[in-house]
């Protein structure tokens, strides 16, 4: 069991917070002086979908949803969680998925930054009203041979960091006591592959020519793109807040298809569309922090065969809980003296 358990490890490291820099008192209070310890319940989703503008229906693949509980930690600029997989919770209905989901997101003063690696194998086709001959009874059409790997950073500028902050929701070294927004700015760089035994579109389905009868069994998208938005915190009450915020952009991809069987390959470089979604809601003091956090990457391509796309989605919701504890004096001064001699270094890596 303890290897199993280490095999889902999942580690998350906002490595350096430079907290309260430039921040309006009468819109945050910064709390990052108070050592944060939080526990949290996780569910992490990942769909990869092909689509055709000719027709509503899709081939949706999902994986089988994984819950997993964690603890972390927050002082000053540095942060860190650690998650388990939950044993005996996955329906087995939806088939076995095996993956390594590494999400981090760092959110310094002005600036945000997603990072994500995910690899998946294992799916299950989401609607079976697709096919020509579903399977009987409540079973689902499984694909275990179907893989899939995403790679991404996604950077945003935040202009009103002053008064906005990302942390009060999101790592929770701060308090959003009045309420705000921000306009947002970024750009993404994302490179995706899917890669199975046999065809990943499904022969037998009642869509008439989807994919123009393509059976490729590979895909790979290479991504570059730019991204703007907004965000707001509206808060009630002064302790109850609710937070969201959209992004939204366009870029070029350079998407290829290939059929092993045959060695047919096609390439061919598209516009692409994408959006990175965040919400919150909870209840935040200067001592503890109790919320609902929300954050979905959508990443569609269009292909190289006419009128159609695929697109990748993947994202988390999790439920925290939060507490904040004031140290003595000399801890605290013990702390300062340990982040000074580490901080250098750190601010040199990330430069």
């Amino acid at each position: 069991m303890i290897v199993l358990c280490l095999l889902y490890v999942q580690a998350f490291g906002q490595l350096v917070d430079l907290a309260g820099v430039g921040t309006d008192s009468t819109c945050i209070s910064d709390q990052s002086d108070r050592l944060l310890l939080r526990a949290f319940l996780t569910q992490k989703f990942n769909k990869y979908t092909l689509g055709q503008q000719t027709t509503t229906s899709n081939v949706t693949y999902r994986a089988n949803n994984n819950y997993h509980v964690g603890l972390g930690f927050h002082y000053k600029w540095v942060g860190a969680n650690i998650s388990f997989k939950l044993p005996y919770i996955n329906n087995p209905r939806f088939g076995q998925t095996k993956f390594f989901d590494l999400q981090s997101y760092l959110y310094l003063a002005n600036i945000a930054v997603d990072l994500f690696v995910l690899s998946y194998k294992g799916y299950y086709l989401s609607d079976g009203g697709v096919l020509k001959f579903p399977p009987e009874g409540n079973k689902l059409q499984l694909r275990p041979d179907l893989y899939t790997g995403n790679y991404g950073v996604n950077f945003q500028y935040i202009f009103n960091s002053s008064k906005f902050s990302y942390r009060a929701a999101f790592i929770q070294n701060q308090c959003q006591v009045r309420s705000a927004g921000s306009p947002l700015i970024g750009a993404t760089v994302n490179y995706s592959r899917a890669r199975a035994d046999s065809a990943i579109v499904p022969p037998d389905l009642v869509l008439d020519n989807f994919y123009s009868g393509h059976d490729f069994n590979k895909t790979a998208a290479f991504v570059v793109a730019i991204n703007g938005g907004y965000a707001y915190t509206q808060v009630i009450g002064r302790h109850f807040f609710v937070t969201g915020s959209v992004l939204l952009g366009t870029g070029l991809n350079y998407v290829s298809l290939k059929t092993d069987a045959t060695g047919d390959r096609d390439a061919r470089l598209h516009v692409q569309v994408h959006a990175i979604l965040r919400g919150a809601v909870g209840y935040n003091t200067d001592e503890r922090f109790i919320g609902l956090q929300y954050i979905n990457h959508i990443n569609r391509n269009n292909m190289p065969v006419l009128d159609s796309w695929q697109q990748s989605q993947m994202g988390n919701i999790r439920l925290t809980y939060a507490q904040r504890f004031k140290l003595k004096k000399k801890t605290a001064k013990q702390l300062e003296r340990i982040s000074e001699k580490i901080q250098p270094d750190i601010l040199k890596n990330v430069e």
